[in-house]
């Protein structure tokens, strides 16, 4: 808990002002008076006229606030996590990271990141067609070992964290030339034909009845 000593006129003013307030309502009044609070003082304030409270706020030597100190942390933590967060959401945005990654890592809709896109980069084309690779295979090759380590090092990092980390080993490409090297060795699904589907049912047929023939 912070506590701290206010001399202030027009501050004191105010929060006499706030106590009339809260004596107004049934659950501010009923607080007040468990606190120790004379009736009759609390009767009287809330009679008063506003330019009473501001001559009586200048006689008053001193007022005592309180302040969490744990809600004040807890606020402080989320404003940084915030502001972080919309950092690294604009980091993404500037380095090349395709929009649906942006919207699948965000959770926000095609519309707002493109909109954020063009008020970053007005001058940016519309980043359409296939991401090349790095031409260099010792550099493909490499990217893959940096992601393997960036992953081990901290298996419950956001996948997002990891991409930023990965993109500050290799500055010198874009955050969708590094994800389409990752995803350079990923067969693309197709429907199995029918004679996948056939051998599939002899491998089954094996498993459960042991080696056998055809019959001539």
């Amino acid at each position: 808990m912070i506590t701290v000593s206010v001399k202030d006129d027009s501050f004191v003013s105010a929060a006499l002002q706030y106590v009339v307030k809260v004596i107004d309502t049934e659950a501010g009044l009923d607080g007040l008076l468990l606190q120790g609070c004379s009736a009759s003082l609390l009767d009287d304030l809330r009679q008063r006229k506003a330019r009473d409270l501001v001559e009586v706020a200048s006689q008053v030597q001193s007022v005592q606030i309180w302040l969490s100190e744990p809600e004040i942390r807890g606020a402080l933590h989320r404003l940084d996590r915030r502001r972080e967060d919309q950092e690294l959401f604009e980091y993404f945005i500037r380095h090349g990271a395709s929009l649906k990654m942006i919207c699948d890592l965000w959770k926000r809709t095609h519309e707002e990141v493109a909109l954020t896109r063009k008020s970053l980069l007005p001058d940016a084309g519309t980043g359409a067609g296939r991401t090349p690779l790095p031409k260099d295979q010792a550099v493909r090759e490499a990217i893959h070992v940096a992601w393997d380590e960036i992953l081990k090092a901290d298996p419950g990092a956001q996948k997002r964290q990891c991409v930023h980390a990965l993109h500050q080993r290799f500055p010198d490409y874009t955050i969708s030339t590094l994800m389409s090297t990752l995803g350079e060795f990923e067969q693309p699904d197709r429907p199995r034909s029918r004679r996948d589907v056939a051998q599939g049912e002899i491998d089954a047929l094996k498993s459960r009845s042991g080696p056998f023939r055809f019959a001539s």
